[in-house]
């Protein structure tokens, strides 16, 4: 890992401010932390790296991913429509905006 002078590309309020802390449990199943008490199977973990490491890692992905949503709807028997697919709330908007 380098050792980059954080300084000249962080504001000075950002370093100061404190880590994350998380506090850990031991439980099996953690849903607060979007975690899955299952591991996904190696057979998948190597077809995602696969796919991973051939997309362009310097471009966003589509505003509104038209295949994702009919594969989603396919795998769901329900119209590509009724599909909501959000990378955050500016998607959503267009989405509702559309919807009335």
């Amino acid at each position: 890992m380098s050792n980059l002078p954080l300084d000249q590309w962080i504001k000075p309020e950002v370093l100061a401010q404190p880590a994350y802390d998380l506090k850990t449990a031991s439980c099996r199943i953690k849903l607060n932390q979007n975690e899955s008490p299952v591991d996904w199977p190696q057979e998948l973990r190597t077809a995602v790296l696969e796919r991973l490491e051939a997309a362009a890692w310097n471009r966003y992905p589509e505003l509104i991913p038209l295949r994702l949503r009919e594969k989603l709807a396919a795998s769901l028997s329900v119209q590509p429509e009724q599909v909501v697919d959000t990378s955050g709330l500016n998607p959503y908007l267009y989405w509702l905006k559309n919807l009335f």
